[in-house]
């Protein structure tokens, strides 16, 4: 037993001996310093096309290996790369890594581009009174988009880190719209401006058309003002206002349900008159006054200034499509004061009673105007 065993741990300690040359050699090939080092590099882009360097530390002539379709690179002399990318038409960045090796080593650099960014302090939309305007904004941009107005009294100009805007004044007599425009390759994207004055452009009489429950188009005349602090749309025809916002910087109205009207008779009965809005999609009317019902104005020559209401989600899964004038035995606003409902006004739009839009016409359409 004890012969064996000696046997045994001869080889045994024979094999750790042999082990432990082999653990060395390997050792002193991966501790052997690497021929190439990046001393220094510029590969960090923005999204427009840039060239860009890599000086290398070799002690033999250097290659590389492929990139990508957007970045290039190319050897010259034995120490530097040229980079150059292609613009970036995207607004997501993206990266490639370029191999550079000489002989037998290699090392890795990574190769950024940003995605497109246009940032300006106008925003989506720039909304100006009548008189001639020009201003300077902000700008952020690191392409060089192609960037132009599409309206002869609007123009645009991109001043180093500024966007130019400029307006002649507006003497039309009406609102009148154009755009700010902007392309980077297959990027499009535009700036709504709206150049307008209230008094005098927008107020004034009104129809007040829609679509009624027999499927007919009616209207109501109507007239919106200006009243205090703030905005009527005023009824003639039934002798009653009704509560309405207008924003300056969208040049939309809006209609928020439950907006008191004032006492209305009806059949010999007082009653207390509330908007309602509804949506007959769903089969479903609210008087809560969080759901609104905005409408833009707009000029076309063949209609005029018109504004057509339409659903904003204020109303969560349920879309707004009618306006209802209501009636309620108080002013409480419960389910069991809820009297019914005088007139549906289905798909709702403002038509401007002047010279430019065809009389009762919208869109070719004849109006009813209702007694």
């Amino acid at each position: 037993m004890k012969k064996i065993f000696s046997i045994i741990s001869v080889v045994a300690l024979a094999f750790s001996i042999v082990a432990c040359s082999d653990d060395d050699d390997e050792g002193a090939a991966y501790n052997r310093a690497s021929t190439i080092s990046v001393v220094s590099s510029h590969v960090l882009f923005s999204a427009k096309a840039e060239t860009g360097n890599v000086v290398i530390k070799s002690q033999g002539p250097i290659s590389l290996s492929e990139t990508s379709e957007w970045c290039k690179a190319t050897v010259v002399g034995d120490t530097l790369v040229q980079v150059a990318v292609d613009n970036n038409e995207n607004i997501n960045g993206r990266s490639c890594v370029l191999t550079i090796k000489s002989g037998v080593d290699s090392t890795n650099v990574t190769v950024q581009q940003q995605g497109f960014v246009f940032q300006s302090g106008v925003g989506t939309t720039l909304v100006s009174n009548d008189l001639a305007y020009k201003k300077s904004f902000s700008l952020n941009c690191n392409g060089a988009p192609t960037i132009f107005s599409t309206n002869d009294w609007l123009s645009v100009t991109a001043e180093n880190d500024s966007l130019v805007v400029s307006m002649e004044a507006n003497d039309t007599g009406h609102l009148r719209q154009g755009y700010i425009k902007y392309t980077y390759g297959e990027l499009k994207d535009s700036i709504l401006v709206t150049q307008y004055d209230f008094a005098k452009d927008i107020a004034g009489q009104y129809y007040l058309a829609f679509t009624q429950t027999n499927g007919k188009v009616g209207a109501f005349r109507s007239e919106l003002r200006k009243s205090g602090a703030g905005y009527l749309l005023s009824l003639p025809q039934l002798g009653m206002d009704l509560p309405v916002t207008f924003d300056e910087k969208t040049c939309k109205i809006s209609i928020s349900a439950g907006s008191y009207m004032g006492p209305f008779t009806y059949s010999g009965t007082a009653y207390q008159m509330y908007t309602v809005l509804g949506s007959s999609t769903e089969g479903y009317l609210t008087w809560d006054t969080s759901v609104t019902y905005p409408a833009a104005f707009q000029y076309d020559e063949e209609n005029g200034t018109y504004a057509m209401f339409e659903d904003n989600g204020s109303w969560g899964s349920y879309p707004v499509d009618y306006l209802a004038l209501s009636l309620f035995v108080d002013r409480s606003m419960e389910d069991d004061s809820y009297a019914g409902t005088l007139y549906y006004l289905i798909d709702p739009y403002l038509l401007k009673m002047d010279s430019s839009a065809p009389a009762k016409k919208k869109f070719g359409t004849p109006l009813k105007v209702l007694k």
